[in-house]
């Protein structure tokens, strides 16, 4: 059924204490090929039962790890991506998101060593890393349209959901790595319009979520003040007019407000910038305490220290004004 994996809870959870303990009694040093089974079966059933148990996933990772493959990690993947897009549990846990780039950095290995038929890292168990894999355009940009459609799936079951959009920001990251150097950047281009079209409409649907709103400014700001990407993307043009015709709308959500602000004030182009603040400036729903503190937050972008204290000290007073009003 969607929206469930389909495991009885009741025999999940009795398992779940005998699970741990067998784990306890088998030997990590020398295990036999029947304990390095026992193993994988403990490990799925106490992650099933408790995504957020730390050791098991290290054991998990481990056994990914051997010469003998016990999880390859293309199931592992899989695996996560049966209950990450199926529980709520599951897809608003950091470590399954951690987890999950971890076995990315064993699939797309920076150098030539391989184990068995598939690509493995051959150091140390490795901390798992948000942006610290050393070359991320090892992943390709196919593999990052199907980790953002699980990003979307998760944020569907989870609301606000913020180390999935974390993993979407690792996913962008690729993206930009293919854009600067790389074979595939014209299909990078591809997957990163898609994407902000998609969030776009995704905010349009969620207008209460901090986290995509900032991702998707986050994207924008990127590729506004980064010289080495030198890329075209239609789809962020107008992004304070979007922020516009939603407040419209919905006038008491501050995740647009916020959408509003950003989307403003990312424009690195002085003027350009100050044209934008006077055109909203002057839209009727332009009133009030949010529009005092996107004045106020707007004229901290620029100035001197003492300056940028002056505007703190107004915002402070602006804010006591309004909520007392």
């Amino acid at each position: 059924m969607e929206g469930h994996l389909g495991v009885s809870q009741e025999f999940l959870f009795g398992l779940y204490p005998q699970a741990l303990k067998t784990l306890k009694g088998i030997s990590r040093s020398s295990p036999s090929t029947e304990e390095l089974r026992t193993l994988t079966a403990c490990t799925s059933v106490a992650v099933l039962a408790n995504p957020a148990h730390q050791h098991c996933l290290n054991l998990r990772k481990e056994l990914m790890m051997r010469k003998d493959v016990c999880i390859r990690p293309e199931k592992e993947l899989s695996f996560l991506e049966a209950t990450m897009s199926a529980s709520k549990s599951f897809a608003k846990q950091s470590a399954l998101w951690s987890h999950r780039r971890w076995i990315l950095d064993c699939l797309f290995p920076s150098g030539p060593t391989t184990v068995g038929d598939s690509p493995r890292v051959t150091s140390s168990l490795p901390q798992p890393s948000s942006f610290e894999i050393s070359d991320l355009s090892r992943i390709s940009p196919t593999v990052v349209a199907k980790e953002i459609q699980l990003v979307y799936k998760a944020c569907d079951l989870y609301p606000r959901n913020y180390y999935a959009w974390m993993h979407a920001q690792f996913c962008i990251e690729v993206l930009f790595r293919h854009l600067q150097h790389s074979r595939a950047r014209e299909e990078a281009h591809k997957v990163l319009r898609s994407h902000i079209t998609a969030m776009q409409r995704w905010i349009e649907q969620h207008i209460s979520d901090y986290s995509a709103v900032h991702h998707l400014c986050n994207i924008s700001h990127r590729l506004a003040s980064d010289g080495t990407l030198d890329v075209d993307i239609t789809e962020l043009e107008g992004l304070d007019k979007h922020a516009l015709s939603l407040l419209e709308r919905y006038p008491s959500h501050e995740s647009l407000w916020m959408y509003l602000r950003i989307s403003v004030a990312m424009d690195p182009d002085a003027a350009s910038r100050n044209k934008r603040i006077q055109a909203v400036a002057k839209q009727p729903l332009f009133h009030g305490r949010e529009a005092a503190i996107c004045s106020a937050w707007w004229e901290l972008q620029d100035g001197s220290q003492e300056k940028t204290n002056n505007r703190v000290e107004s915002l402070r007073m602006t804010l006591r004004c309004t909520q007392n009003s």
